[in-house]
C-alpha cells in the first residue's frame, strides 16, 4: 500500500518536473530518470543539486561566457584606418588609393601643420593633383609662418640691439628658416648672408655670449656661401670647446673642395685629438682618410 502511495508521488512529481523544466526552456529528461527510479532518483539529482552549488561555483555559464565575448570584441574593434596611419607616410603615397592618401594627409594636417610638414614633404611629388595641392598648400602656410617670426623677431632686435637675446632669438628664426627644406637655392644663400652679417656685426660682449650652435653655424654657412676665407679665419679664433663633429666635417670639405691638402689633414690630425666622441658616420670618415694617407 505504502509502495503504491510513493509510486504515484514519484510519477507525479516527475510529471510536475517535466511542465516546470520544458516551461524554463531547459532540459527536462531527467523526469524520466525520476520513473526509471522512484525515490532513488530523486535523491540522486538532488545530491547533484547540492554538489553544483558547492563545489561547482566556478563552472562558466557558457550563454553568459558567450555575450560577454560578443561585447568585448565590439568594444576592442579596431579602428582600421587609424590604424593603417601608422604606416610611413612615403609607404602609403606609393601604394595607397587616391582617396586614403588624400585623408592621412589631411588628418596629419590637422594634427600639426608646423610640426609634421616635414614628412608630409615627399607627397609632393604624388601622381594625385589634389594631395599635391594639399602638400603646396601645407608649405605655403609654413613658409609663411616661418617668415613672419624671423620679420617679428628682426623688428624686436632693431628695437633693442644691445639685446643678445634678441639677438639670438632672431638667429634661431633664421636657423629654423634655413633649416625647413622650403626655401630655394637662392633664398637659402641670402638667409645664411643674413645669418653671418648679424653675428659679424654684433658686439664684442654680444659674440662672446653666443653659443656653440650659433658660432658651428656661423662657419657652416660661411662655406657654403664660398667665403672661405673669413671661414678659415673664425675656425682659427674658434675655441676648442666650441669645435663640433659637424663643423670639423665641415672645414675637412672645405679644404678637400679648395684642394689643401695640409691644412685637410692638420683638421683631421685635431678631431682625432679632439676627444670628441664621434658618430658612427664619422669614425668611418676618419678611418677612410687615415688610410688614405697611410
Amino acid at each position: 500500500m505504502i509502495e503504491g502511495i510513493l509510486l504515484v508521488f514519484n510519477l507525479i512529481g516527475a510529471i510536475v518536473f517535466f511542465v516546470f523544466q520544458a516551461k524554463k526552456g531547459q532540459q527536462a529528461f531527467f523526469a524520466f530518470f525520476f520513473i526509471m527510479l522512484p525515490i532513488l532518483g530523486f535523491i540522486i539529482y538532488g545530491v547533484i543539486l547540492i554538489l553544483d552549488k558547492t563545489h561547482l561555483k566556478n563552472r562558466y555559464d557558457r550563454q553568459s561566457l558567450v555575450k560577454r565575448f560578443a561585447i568585448e570584441k565590439n568594444l576592442k574593434k579596431p579602428e582600421v584606418e587609424t590604424e593603417l596611419n601608422i604606416i610611413p607616410v612615403g609607404d602609403v603615397m606609393a601604394v595607397g588609393k587616391n582617396q586614403e592618401k588624400r585623408k592621412l594627409f589631411l588628418d596629419e594636417l590637422k594634427k600639426n601643420v608646423y610640426g609634421n610638414y616635414r614628412e608630409l614633404l615627399v607627397a609632393g611629388k604624388d601622381s594625385d593633383s589634389e594631395t599635391v595641392h594639399y602638400v603646396a598648400s601645407a608649405r605655403m602656410e609654413v613658409y609663411r609662418r616661418l617668415y613672419e617670426q624671423v620679420r617679428q623677431a628682426s623688428d624686436e632686435y632693431t628695437n633693442e640691439r644691445a639685446s643678445t637675446e634678441k639677438l639670438q632669438i632672431l638667429l634661431n628664426r633664421i636657423m629654423e628658416l634655413i633649416e625647413s627644406d622650403l626655401l630655394s637655392v637662392s633664398e637659402s644663400k641670402i638667409q645664411k648672408k643674413k645669418f653671418c652679417e648679424l653675428i659679424e656685426h654684433a658686439s664684442i660682449e654680444q659674440k662672446e655670449e653666443l653659443c656653440k650652435g650659433e658660432y658651428g653655424h656661423y662657419i657652416t654657412y660661411m662655406i657654403e656661401t664660398d667665403n672661405y676665407e673669413h671661414a678659415k679665419k673664425i675656425w682659427m679664433e674658434l675655441p676648442s670647446e666650441y669645435k663640433t663633429e659637424k663643423v670639423y666635417a665641415k672645414m675637412l670639405e672645405m679644404y678637400y673642395e679648395l684642394g689643401e691638402q695640409n691644412h685637410f689633414y692638420h683638421v683631421l690630425d685635431e678631431l682625432c685629438t679632439s676627444g670628441i666622441v664621434l658618430s658612427t658616420d664619422g669614425i668611418n670618415m676618419v678611418r677612410f682618410w687615415l688610410m688614405e694617407r697611410a
